[in-house]
């Protein structure tokens, strides 16, 4: 590791997850995977040997408890807080639904207008990804001005647009083409200010751990 850096952390699975069921709002707890993958992470967080300054999470019960378990193995303790900005994108009527059962429902055209890379149209309650990125840059920004090496605890589509808008630059509804599965870790170092993604869905730190 050769200076300030940023860890994005997708809490551990919930039964909506294992299922693939699109999870905003709704505030599921982990499930027994989800437990065990959490306090995976805090194995590997704990003994990566990275200079952690502070653990922030999602205010979601899932990621809470993601975090919890974390922090609860860190030695010397450290910060941890919640931000309401790190909660999922809000994904209005198809929350709770699968991919199949949405197209075979009446939303099926709202799916695929939303699904557009370019030019993703938002039915009604679905939060536009723009607004979501605007919460997610704000965080961005502030743990890359204060933090030495801070871990967030969040949700896949959020963590995957942080990713696309504040790293990568790339058009918002790409962000499907990034995957980032319940329990695995990102890496976003910051090398002359400009932030680079060392790892992406990892269960692994200690590529950027070892001296490069």
């Amino acid at each position: 590791m050769r200076g300030r850096f940023l860890v994005l952390l997708r809490h551990g699975a919930t039964d909506w997850s294992e299922d693939a069921r699109f999870t905003s709002s709704t505030d599921v707890d982990l499930s027994e995977r989800g437990t065990e993958q959490a306090r995976e992470a805090a194995r590997v967080v704990a003994t990566s040997g990275l200079p952690w300054s502070r653990v922030i999470s999602s205010p979601a019960k899932r990621a809470r408890a993601t975090a919890d378990i974390i922090a609860a193995e860190l030695t010397p303790a450290i910060p941890r807080t919640d931000d309401d900005r790190l909660r999922e994108i809000d994904f209005g009527p198809f929350e709770g639904s699968t991919v199949p059962e949405i197209e075979r429902g009446g939303f099926a055209d709202a799916f695929a207008r939303w699904r557009h890379r370019q030019r993703p149209l938002y039915p009604r309650g679905a939060e536009p990804f723009e607004e979501a990125a605007g919460r997610a840059r704000a965080v961005f920004e502030e743990v890359r001005n204060n933090e030495t090496g801070a871990l967030l605890v969040g949700h896949g589509y959020l963590w995957r647009l942080m990713i696309a808008c504040c790293v990568l630059d790339m058009p918002l509804g790409n962000l499907r083409r990034l995957r980032f599965d319940t329990g695995r870790f990102a890496v976003v170092e910051f090398e002359d200010e400009m932030p680079r993604l060392t790892l992406f869905n990892v269960t692994d730190l200690r590529a950027v751990a070892s001296p490069r």
